[in-house]
């Protein structure tokens, strides 16, 4: 197997518990330090999140950016994106489904 197609089946796997103990503790923090980075430089600008997963950071991105997009190689991580009604494509970090220079700002965390 490709290494993405491992990493998507990893993620699909868990994609339905993941949130359960990010509200809380470390990965709360680290969640709020990722949002408080971003959120000052994404007012008006279209931006992209590369590895989005459920779309926990890109949901407090979206109320500023003119346009917020996230991607992630995981449908079922996708699937709770979408649940928030955020902007998201399956697709990988190497093979992104836009034209160039279609943003102001790219960001990923975690990937």
């Amino acid at each position: 197997m490709k290494p993405s197609r491992d990493n998507e089946s990893y993620y699909d796997e868990f994609a339905n518990w993941y949130e359960n103990e990010r509200h809380d503790g470390y990965h709360a923090f680290i969640d709020r330090l990722e949002s408080d980075l971003i959120l000052p430089l994404s007012p008006n600008k279209d931006v992209l999140e590369v590895g989005c997963g459920t779309g926990l950071i890109l949901d407090k991105i979206q109320p500023v950016a003119r346009r917020a997009v996230g991607i992630d190689l995981s449908e079922g991580m996708l699937e709770g994106a979408r649940k928030r009604g955020l902007e998201v494509y399956k697709s990988d970090a190497c093979s992104l489904p836009f034209e160039d220079e279609t943003f102001d700002l790219v960001y990923s965390f975690k990937v």
